[in-house]
């Protein structure tokens, strides 16, 4: 199988997993009106797509060397548990974060889930090493929980703004059809919640993957890319049912409307499946070698947590989120974006100044 063996290789990878995990919620926002329920299920084909093509390729050529098929005689059956059950607590989170982004918006949805991700990922790496720094692990913490907050501030006076523009330009008739529709906003706290759920779902299952690939028999990248994605598309099929039958949306929709999709819709929910599943092969291929030695931890986490800058950046200018003519709320959301990054740096330091003492 191919593996980094460079500190260059290492860092293009890296770069490669921080573009494809902070810019496949963008291919959802491209397939609207294509619903998240339904997109959901070509993501999770995508993802497998994705293992199985690289398993197959690149995890399987130098046949002189270790292949993912290999790593699978020699692994042991408990990690691999680990590794299908990492990838169905992951679905659980993420299908949450997507639909907070349905309701909401990619830099508000996705800065808050991995914020919250982030606290339960920090307490557990405490209490199970003490020797982390916790001033710098704690403080980075609340700076970033701090632009969550920020930014949520900023969506909250963007849907004020657009509410305040929409009731100066139309005077509707309540009584009216449009008047009764327009009455129904949609309440800003839903994205909100769902977003902390989803960060709260998607702090446990790192650790349950770095379970699954530990050891002498721990489970090699392509084969646990592999595992994980399995996990994704089977927890797809049981969570499916769920998010259909209790819509974000006030509107119903049913599993049948997925086969009246677009297939626009369709090729981009397969795409969005497929970024995230390289952008976490990448990170896997990583860690565990002898590139992520030669990044250092400091670089390795930084930019494994800088998921939510690409993010904001893809939401902001790409998409245009919180821009409205009545109320700028953009310096909020610049300002949630530098205290992210100053939060994620000083979480990356933690280990290393707290080992040192």
């Amino acid at each position: 199988m191919i593996l980094p063996a460079t500190y260059q290789s290492g860092l293009l990878l890296m770069i490669f997993a921080l573009l494809c995990a902070g810019l496949w919620t963008s291919t959802f926002k491209a397939a609207r009106p294509f619903r998240y329920e339904l997109y959901y299920i070509d993501f999770s084909v995508g993802m497998v797509l994705c293992a199985v093509v690289s398993a197959y390729t690149l995890g399987s050529l130098q046949a002189s060397e270790l292949t993912f098929s290999d790593n699978f005689l020699v692994s042991n059956y408990h990690q691999m548990v680990y590794a299908f059950a990492a990838g169905i607590l992951f679905n659980l989170g993420n299908v949450l974060m997507l639909a907070a982004i349905s309701a909401g918006a990619i830099a508000l949805c996705v800065p808050l889930t991995f914020g919250m991700a982030l606290l339960v990922l920090s307490v557990w790496d405490f209490v199970g090493d003490m020797r982390v720094n916790p001033v710098l692990l704690f403080g980075g913490e609340a700076v970033v929980l701090v632009a969550c907050v920020v930014i949520a501030a900023a969506y909250f006076r963007y849907r004020q703004a657009v509410a305040a523009a929409a009731k100066k330009t139309f005077s509707l008739d309540p009584r009216s059809k449009e008047g009764k529709r327009r009455g129904k906003a949609k309440n800003p706290l839903i994205p909100v919640i769902l977003a902390i759920v989803a960060g709260v779902m998607l702090g446990f299952f790192p650790r349950v993957l770095d379970t699954a690939r530990s050891g002498d028999s721990g489970i090699a990248p392509y084969g646990l890319t592999l595992l994980f994605s399995g996990g994704v598309l089977l927890s797809t099929l049981v969570y499916a049912p769920f998010v259909v039958a209790f819509p974000v949306s006030s509107t119903s929709i049913a599993i049948a409307d997925y086969f009246r999709g677009g297939a626009k819709g369709h090729l981009l929910g397969i795409l969005g499946g497929v970024l995230l599943c390289a952008g976490l092969l990448s990170s896997n291929i990583v860690v565990g070698t002898i590139a992520a030695r030669l990044l250092g931890p400091v670089l390795v986490t930084a930019m494994a947590q800088a998921v939510p800058l690409v993010a904001i950046l893809a939401g902001a200018i790409f998409w245009k989120e919180f821009k409205s003519g009545a109320l700028s709320t953009l310096p909020l959301v610049w300002g949630g974006f530098f205290l992210y990054a100053v939060g994620v740096a000083l979480v990356a330091f933690a280990p290393v100044i707290g080992i040192s003492k």
